[in-house]
């Protein structure tokens, strides 16, 4: 007759959570045996990055439990004397697209309020932090490279944007106001405040205060012969406002400016 086994406590399963938990009952005077069908921290366990994603966990018992654990994993080292590979920092999550980046930005309110320690990254941000990071990584603004004079390159960029229910507010010639000012030298260079009228007054009766923000701007300047438009995303720009309501408008303010972008011969 084959030999049954038994024992206080049992835990099925010998991964990093199964292994911890014998470890702490051990600890206070129980009998534990573990039951696993592999090797110890054959599955999930020994595959792990060696870090805790707090980012990515559900608000509650989930959460909680995993900073619970990150607090954990540094004594067991300090007491089991050996190096356990785990890694203590923090982790990234990339948004693709607008739906994703309110997504994120939701999440990122709700787990600063939960004592996190979150930041919202723009891309800008990003690539400081991670040189190396995709360059397909969207930056905070769409940058387009025309072939033509600077003047053509301005007038082409304000025919575009009438296309899309964008007038031009302010026009500053970057160049003579240096010239001006200062007695500077500087390339042709101009700041195009664009300005949608209804997306604005749709804007501005959800917060006031958004006006700080707008208009949206423009940037057109000369580079060897050629000419460089740069057109600000306004979700880069509006988000930091942290507003649902403002945020279809800007939605569809980065939608009518993409195309302005695409109609320059941009991406």
């Amino acid at each position: 007759m084959a030999e049954v086994l038994s024992s206080e406590v049992v835990v099925i399963g010998g991964g990093v959570i199964g292994a911890a938990t014998a470890y702490y009952l051990c600890k206070e005077g129980a009998e534990v045996m573990i039951v696993e069908a592999e090797d110890l921290a054959s599955g999930a366990s020994g595959a792990c990055d060696g870090f805790i994603s707090l980012q990515t966990k559900q608000l509650g018992s989930h959460l909680d439990l995993a900073r619970e654990s990150a607090q954990l994993f540094p004594a067991i080292a300090e007491d089991l004397e050996v190096d356990i590979e785990y890694n203590r920092c923090g982790g990234l999550m990339l948004a693709r697209n607008a739906e994703q980046l309110k997504e994120i930005r939701a999440r990122a309110k709700k787990l600063k309020a939960a004592g996190l320690q979150v930041e919202v990254l723009t891309p800008s941000d990003l690539k400081e932090r991670l040189p190396d990071v995709s360059k397909d990584i969207k930056d905070y603004a769409y940058r387009v490279r025309l072939n033509l004079p600077y003047d053509q390159a301005v007038d082409k960029v304000t025919a575009a944007l009438k296309e899309e229910g964008f007038g031009v507010l302010t026009e500053i010639d970057v160049k003579a106001t240096l010239k001006k000012k200062l007695d500077a030298d500087f390339r042709n260079y101009v700041i195009l405040g664009a300005c949608n009228p209804p997306l604005a007054h749709r804007a501005l009766a959800t917060d006031l205060e958004i006006g700080l923000l707008l208009p949206c701007n423009v940037i057109v300047y000369e580079d060897n012969g050629a000419s460089v438009v740069s057109i600000l995303d306004p979700i880069s720009m509006l988000g930091v406002v942290e507003n649902p309501e403002i945020d279809p408008v800007a939605d569809e303010a980065r939608t009518r400016l993409e195309r302005v972008a695409q109609a320059l011969g941009g991406r």
